[in-house]
């Protein structure tokens, strides 16, 4: 006879749907995901986003606009997002502009992340 999932296989079984669709989750995410939840989302190497790091970048600002995190937990999500792969216009037009990251550590967040590909190191495409 077969075995009942675990509650851990069901936990995997879901998480490997959501990133599989990741850009379907849309609205709900945003309502409903906890920090946690969506840091483990964009922290996953198997993250499928067709719409690239723009889509990942979309997806956790509207998480943001709808659940107003701290500063230090949004800055830790952002953390995951690979700005280096993004279009420079979508950085210059959406992410430079965006008011939550008009801060002084927002500033900073941006500077960490986008030097090292300023000096020639590559940033890794998701899987």
């Amino acid at each position: 006879a077969e075995r009942l999932a675990t509650v851990p296989q069901l936990e995997e079984a879901a998480k490997e749907t959501a990133l599989a669709a990741f850009e379907e989750l849309g609205e709900s995410l945003a309502a409903e995901a906890s920090v946690e939840q969506v840091e483990a989302l964009v922290a996953d190497e198997r993250l499928e986003a067709r719409g690239g790091e723009e889509a990942v970048f979309r997806a956790v600002a509207r998480w943001a606009e709808a659940q107003r995190p701290e500063e230090g937990a949004l800055l830790r999500l952002l953390r995951h997002v690979r700005f280096p792969l993004m279009a420079r216009a979508f950085l210059e037009q959406t992410v430079y502009t965006w008011t939550q990251l008009d801060t002084k550590e927002g500033q900073m967040l941006l500077r960490d992340v986008m030097t090292p590909a300023a000096l020639g190191t590559p940033c890794r495409p998701r899987v």
